[in-house]
């Protein structure tokens, strides 16, 4: 863990998590960082995958 400056947490489930690793794993508090719109993270990823595919899809035509 000495490698990592910050350990991101993100998803649907993050606030979550990071509330547990926080009760759980003291020594990582001064290294996590919550994403402030993890709520929708997974369906954000999705979205960009989704045009990226959609696009190679027109160019490959």
């Amino acid at each position: 863990m000495n490698d990592f400056d910050n350990i991101l947490v993100c998803g649907g489930g993050g606030a979550v998590f990071f509330e547990f690793l926080r009760a759980h794993a003291p020594e990582l508090r001064r290294r996590l960082r919550m994403d402030g719109g993890s709520t929708f993270s997974n369906v954000r990823g999705f979205q960009v995958v989704a045009d990226y595919s959609a696009n190679e899809a027109s160019a490959n035509r």
